[in-house]
């Protein structure tokens, strides 16, 4: 494209240098030379605009040359008749052709698609990953609050004694309320409150004190002397008075459309699941949600790591994830992040933000994303197709000043309205 500018802007310059010596002589030819120039300027412009915009914003190339070239040949038909006509029918041409609307069409149809997208509670990036061809290489998937709620649920208690049901989960969720870990939170929503004295954190899941000035403590099940059930999930032992009363298993609460969408993105791209838990947990939860490629116990470097690593054959890399310490460097690292708004945090210029962050509203936003351009292009050739016709029109001399105005608010109108509906489709 810089070398198709460079060369049509040297050829305009010749041209001007041997009209020069005929424009002394026959005024008429000044109004050719005005046009020719106006013409060389515009698609000095356009070139311009598509250096500093995406491509499916600006207008051709092909676009500026035609409209330079009708101008031209409109005037170069009234010239015969005198400066004056030559010179109104150029104008006559360029106001058919409603240049506005040809170059607001792409902007117009983008800010129309990403206001209705905010009132979805998806903000758009705004750096050049917005117009990115999107085919997908890989989507890496944070496991916490896309597939998953974020909290823990208990899915199964298991009591030594079923006359005990009640006493262990009161105990164990009383003195889970003192933490502020996943795991504890669902122990603590299936109790009441109790009094809590001389709490203590005893390792990843052990805690023990005083409820009620019954000495509690809870962990591994294998140091009460319990069985581990053969379950998805943490099991957690419960001892109240120094007496074993069985085991709680807690496990990631699931989305209820996680398998469902999962699927519908696999049809897109590739998935990988990415977790902080142990491995037989992460393939659980694979498992479950329909994803075979896994990550488990991914800190942030290794979450980073990953995404440079599928990054390597040139492939777009996609990393969803909250805004979190966690995923901080793979969100940057990825050709696209998506990720969750969070209060006075920056937006990153190359990420879609949801303000409801799972696995729903980020396919949501890929389907937004790929099918950008599939909204710009029709809004796009529709005033091309428009602009070239009304201007072929005009440089016939069939259209008056007045004529043109009429046409160039109507394509105006047309623009618009197209831009709407493409903006509010599906």
């Amino acid at each position: 494209m810089r070398t198709t500018a460079i060369a049509a802007a040297f050829a305009g310059s010749v041209n001007l240098l041997l009209l020069a010596p005929a424009v002394r002589q026959e005024p008429i030819y000044g109004a050719g030379v005005a046009l020719l120039a106006a013409a060389l300027l515009g698609a000095v412009a356009v070139q311009l605009m598509r250096r500093a915009a995406a491509p499916p914003l600006a207008p051709p190339w092909w676009w500026a040359l035609a409209i330079g070239g009708l101008t031209l040949a409109g005037a170069g038909l009234a010239a015969r008749n005198g400066l004056t006509d030559a010179a109104l029918a150029g104008v006559t041409v360029l106001v058919a052709a409603s240049a506005g609307a040809v170059i607001a069409a792409g902007p117009l149809t983008l800010l129309l698609v990403r206001r209705s997208a905010s009132s979805q509670g998806i903000e758009l990036p705004r750096g050049p990953a917005l117009m990115s061809p999107l085919t997908i290489g890989e989507l890496a998937l944070d496991a916490h609050r896309s597939v998953t709620t974020g909290n823990m649920q208990v899915t199964a208690a298991e009591p030594l004694d079923p006359e005990h049901l009640n006493n262990m989960l009161f105990f164990a969720g009383a003195l889970a309320r003192s933490s502020d870990q996943r795991f504890a939170q669902a122990l603590a929503r299936r109790a009441g409150r109790g009094r809590v004295t001389g709490y203590r954190q005893t390792g990843r899941i052990g805690m023990s004190g005083a409820v009620d000035r019954h000495p509690v403590r809870i962990g591994h099940p294998e140091r009460m002397g319990l069985a581990r059930p053969e379950r998805d999930g943490v099991s957690i032992g419960v001892e109240v008075d120094y007496r074993a009363l069985g085991v709680i298993t807690v496990d990631d609460e699931l989305r209820p459309d996680a398998a469902d969408v999962c699927a519908q993105l696999q049809r897109r791209a590739a998935l990988t699941l990415l977790t902080d838990t142990e491995p037989t947990r992460t393939e659980a939860l694979g498992h479950k949600v329909g994803i075979a490629s896994h990550v488990a116990d991914a800190d942030a470097e290794i979450r980073r790591q990953h995404v440079v690593k599928a990054q390597g054959d040139g492939s777009f890399i996609v990393f969803a994830g909250e805004r979190s310490d966690l995923n901080a460097p793979a969100l940057a690292q990825s050709d696209l992040a998506i990720t969750s708004w969070e209060e006075d945090s920056p937006l990153l210029p190359h990420a879609v933000t949801l303000t409801s962050f799972s696995v729903g509203t980020i396919a949501q936003s890929i389907d937004l994303m790929t099918g950008l351009r599939a909204r710009i292009e029709p809004v796009r050739r529709a005033a091309l197709g428009l602009s070239v016709a009304a201007a072929a029109v005009a440089a016939t001399g069939l259209l008056p000043v007045g004529g043109a105005v009429v046409v160039s608010l109507v394509m105006t109108a047309v623009v618009v309205g197209l831009a709407v509906r493409q903006a509010g489709r599906g």
